[in-house]
């Protein structure tokens, strides 16, 4: 069973939203159809799930907090939105430490005002402490994104006590990290850095093979991403956030009348909310190798998605190689100039993470002037 983040209309079209207990994304779809609800949109997939014993823990006023502010913090995540939650959830307390500041002021209680001062920012300067372990984490994605490979290093060195507390983040930590080891020193070494994360139970081989896929595409081993994401649907029990993943590997690199299949085999509106550009994506790369004259149309439209994501760091790569995608299909229709321009936008981050035949197809398609470098 899994507790998936949803919003809905009830059947007085008022919007809800929470947690909804099933065993996937169809019953959870389901679930809240039974309950008279429509336009229902998830904001996670199964392996992203709430874990179900902080659900336990909490009421039902909770639970419904816990998911508005995880639906703000994809909207803006930082600092700054956890420290409105934590304005809204120290209010009443909050308005007690001012009463009592303005009372040892007015009574010149040296005592009161700094008791009362520090009560006031000890909830902000507990958050902030806990958040840091997030923010290191984010800054380390955006080293990843950009190819900081030494700030990546770094970043993860730091995160390393807190991962043996969280083998979740240790996990998230390592994979891009053996990204880094594949394009250093080879798939071997960069799969034996991650050895100790294989599957100890069913449940966790899509997650794990998801997340192998990237290494072999940053080893440049195509075929091995490939492979990885049919395995991670293999075992996801027809998960549709799978079959689209897989459908958009052989998108890029394998068959794309597999990719066409998978695509019409899946029910769209069990597909994350963040996975509209990857949908698009997938549409628009299909076309493209089919010689259809609307791959750039439906490119630019994923590229479009993905920028509305662009406050999070974990969608900079997606976007940058939708956006060179997209720039290859602009310069085929004869708008190389536009194309250049744009890819300009993202190359940091294509030069950090594509493979030698990638940069042939820029380079095929004129967009790179030399070796190495955009046009």
């Amino acid at each position: 069973m899994v507790h998936l983040l949803y919003t809905a209309n009830d059947a007085n079209g008022q919007s809800v939203n929470g947690f909804v207990e099933a065993v996937g994304p169809q019953a959870a779809k389901e679930a809240l159809q039974a309950k008279g609800y429509q336009d229902i949109a998830f904001h996670q997939d199964a392996t992203s799930a709430q874990d179900p014993a902080v659900l336990a823990a909490m009421s039902a006023q909770e639970v419904s907090q816990l998911a508005q502010f995880k639906l703000q913090v994809m909207q803006k995540p930082g600092l700054m939105t956890v420290w409105k939650e934590v304005l809204r959830r120290s209010r009443i307390g909050l308005l007690v430490d001012a009463a009592l500041l303005g009372w040892g002021i007015w009574s010149h209680n040296c005592i009161v005002v700094a008791a009362s001062l520090g009560l006031s920012v000890f909830p902000f300067a507990l958050s902030a402490w806990k958040f840091r372990h997030s923010g290191d984490y984010s800054a380390l994605l955006r080293a990843h994104a950009i190819g900081d490979w030494a700030g990546l290093e770094r970043l993860a060195a730091r995160l390393q006590g807190i991962g043996r507390q969280k083998p979740s983040l240790a996990m998230d930590v390592a994979f891009p990290r053996a990204a880094v080891v594949a394009k250093q020193d080879g798939l071997q070494a960069a799969i034996a850095s991650v050895d100790a994360w294989k599957p100890k139970n069913a449940s966790e081989v899509p997650r794990f093979e998801a997340r192998l896929a990237s290494v072999y595409a940053a080893a440049g081993d195509r075929q091995g991403y490939v492979d990885a994401m049919q395995r991670a649907y293999d075992a996801s029990n027809n998960d549709p956030s799978r079959a689209a993943d897989l459908a958009l590997a052989h998108a890029r690199f394998g068959d794309v009348m597999k990719a066409r299949a998978l695509l019409e085999g899946v029910d769209l509106s069990l597909i994350p909310s963040f996975g509209t550009g990857f949908i698009l994506w997938t549409q628009g790369l299909c076309q493209s190798r089919l010689g259809q004259p609307d791959a750039a149309q439906t490119l630019g439209r994923a590229v479009a998605a993905f920028l509305k994501l662009a406050n999070l760091s974990t969608a900079w790569t997606a976007l940058a190689f939708c956006t060179a995608d997209h720039c290859i299909a602009l310069a085929l229709d004869g708008q190389r100039d536009q194309a250049r321009k744009e890819l300009s936008n993202v190359w940091p981050i294509v030069k950090a993470h594509a493979d030698a035949a990638f940069k042939d197809q820029l380079r095929s398609a004129g967009l790179l002037a030399t070796k190495g470098s955009a046009a």
